[in-house]
């Protein structure tokens, strides 16, 4: 029988799981023999007995891997887990594997097949396993960039919530994809002014409409940062993917044009210098800000793990047709699948994914 494991989250602050104990039901009902690891859900307050009670199988961590012919976790595999790759086997998750050498080496050593969530792309170039921690986490940079507005923490003091016989904020974003789409939705709400910088201005267009006319669509350029920069109170950076070569959109002195007080959160937190090279450091939920030049500046790498209830059941109701897509196909390897074929990097050890190949080159450079 095809053996499905799902992995426990074992990075810091990571709560999340992959699946939920309904949905293994439906994985045992379609044919799958699921194994869980112990504890795999406790974060999200699912029990192993919710599970058990569902048709998984509990078990220890190494059974998890080492009996699976498919493994299902919510983020990439940590180093103290590459000891379990071998052979033949299948790994699927949100891996962000571009920012990852040495997963990626450990992965190939082992002729391991690898399919990421994030990279499973429509024919329409729609990207749906991203669409739930896109949503959230834009909605939750605009929350975070009220509270660092409070005077106490370098902010302006001003409060970001519209409120009678005040001007309202405004808000920039750059970038207009699942977070950044969310995140101009809930600045608007809030009663903000919301500026948007992008590159497709068609695209951009027809967003204007989808908005009301009530956000400013402005191409990113220079001159448009330097003209709007200064009326920003909250800029939340939202692009795709931010690498060694992306150039830099905003630099050390087009950041300057901002107002003391002002409040800069990367979400897309990516590596290398980036479109947003002068945020330097990453910050944590724990520690979320710093200030520099008399700015505040936020860069937490995974702003949907601070709720991980939420996050799993936006995540897992809205992605699982496409997981049980996934697996099927898995199952039944004679069959092809364009769409689930977008989401392979790796396949028995041999790099498969134009992105990931660019990158290690990259890296071997």
């Amino acid at each position: 029988m095809f053996t499905v494991g799902v992995i426990k989250e074992k990075l810091k602050n990571e709560k999340r799981v992959i699946i939920t104990p309904a949905q293994v039901n439906v994985l045992v009902q379609s044919g799958f023999r699921v194994l869980v690891e112990q504890g795999a859900g406790l974060g999200c307050n699912f029990l192993d007995s919710d599970y058990e009670s569902n048709g998984a199988e509990i078990v220890t961590t190494s059974i998890a891997w080492e009996r699976a012919d498919v493994i299902l976790k919510y983020k990439a595999p940590l180093e103290e887990e590459y000891q379990y790759f071998r052979e033949g086997l299948i790994i699927c998750a949100l891996f962000h594997a571009e920012s990852n050498p040495k997963l990626i080496k450990a992965m190939c050593e082992k002729k391991v097949t690898a399919y990421t969530f994030e990279f499973l792309k429509t024919e329409d170039n729609i990207f749906p396993m991203a669409k739930s921690g896109g949503e959230i986490a834009g909605k939750f940079a605009i929350i975070m960039g009220a509270y660092l507005l409070q005077k106490q923490f370098g902010g302006k003091g001003k409060f970001l919530v519209q409120t009678r016989g005040t001007q309202p904020c405004t808000v920039g974003v750059i970038g207009y994809g699942n977070v950044g789409s969310a995140a101009i939705k809930l600045a608007q709400d809030l009663g903000c002014k919301v500026v948007c910088f992008g590159t497709n201005i068609a695209k951009m267009n027809k967003l204007s409409i989808a908005f009301n006319n009530n956000v400013v669509f402005v191409e990113s350029t220079k001159e448009n940062y330097k003209k709007y920069l200064p009326q920003i109170d909250l800029l939340v950076g939202a692009i795709l993917i931010s690498t060694y070569n992306t150039p830099a959109l905003i630099d050390e002195n087009l950041i300057s044009y901002m107002q003391k007080g002002s409040v800069v959160i990367d979400v897309t937190c990516g590596y290398g210098k980036g479109y947003l090279p002068f945020i330097d450091k990453y910050t944590t939920l724990e520690n979320p800000y710093y200030n520099d030049k008399g700015l505040v500046y936020c860069k937490i790498d995974n702003l949907p793990a601070a709720f991980p209830l939420t996050t799993v059941e936006a995540y897992t109701n809205n992605g699982f047709p496409y997981i049980k897509e996934m697996l099927s196909f898995l199952k039944n390897s004679e069959r092809r699948n364009k769409f689930v074929e977008t989401a392979k990097i790796i396949e028995n050890g041999k790099i498969t994914h134009p992105i990931i190949k660019q990158h290690m080159k990259f890296y071997e450079n």
